[in-house]
């Protein structure tokens, strides 16, 4: 697993993302860390839509994105891990995530 790029970005998967970073990064896998989307069927399914074909998405709490990062889940991928704000950021390094 690499966490190749973090991204804040109030708009999550938009055109720039879908088309231009997943493709120049090599990116595998996206993951949205959100504690709120994670409850909203309708934010969620608009985000998988904008998803580029043949790129994962996992949306996930922050709880729950530090457990996967710290077991490895994704030990194949290449991550682009975004947030809406440094909030979220900043508690993934506080629970452990090494982000470089």
């Amino acid at each position: 697993m690499e966490i190749v790029n973090v991204r804040i970005d109030e708009r999550l998967i938009h055109g720039q993302v879908a088309a231009l970073w997943t493709n120049k990064l090599g990116i595998t896998r996206i993951v949205v860390v959100n504690n709120e989307i994670i409850k909203d069927q309708i934010q969620k399914m608009a985000l998988k839509i904008a998803t580029p074909v043949g790129v994962k998405l996992s949306i996930l709490s922050v709880d729950t994105a530090v457990n996967n990062l710290k077991i490895n889940k994704y030990e194949k991928d290449k991550i682009l891990l975004i947030t809406k704000g440094p909030k979220a950021i900043f508690e993934v390094i506080s629970k452990g995530i090494d982000i470089k």
